[in-house]
């Protein structure tokens, strides 16, 4: 992995994956690829540099957020709560999308598809 410093943030993507309804098959045993490449298609979509290479801005981190918080909602009730803080009764979530986070690693992976890690 070319960028450690955001190793951090894809274990979001572990979390999310747990606590989504089950990967299919194709998605399940390409797992670890996707977790490998990740940080390289995060870093390659929301760092800009300028002309001489330097890092003028690096969204990384609150772009990634905001895709597991859209995806999380989209999930609805499909999304799994946290064990250790579970929601009280009455706010529990209901419907939604379960193929939303299957959708998302899908998405990825078709949009990088072919592109070399620096």
């Amino acid at each position: 992995m070319a960028h450690g410093t955001i190793a951090p943030l894809c274990a979001q993507h572990v979390r999310m994956k747990l606590r989504s309804p089950p990967l299919p098959h194709d998605l399940e045993v390409i797992w670890a690829y996707f977790l490998e490449k990740i940080p390289d298609w995060l870093w390659k979509r929301y760092v800009g540099k300028d002309i001489s290479g330097v890092v003028v801005k690096n969204n990384i981190g609150e772009k990634l957020l905001d895709e597991m918080k859209r995806i999380q909602n989209e999930l609805g009730g499909n999304f799994k709560p946290n064990p250790l803080k579970p929601p009280p009764e009455k706010k529990a979530k209901v419907g939604g999308d379960p193929e939303s986070f299957n959708r998302w690693v899908r998405t990825t992976i078709k949009d990088n598809r072919g592109k070399i890690s620096a």
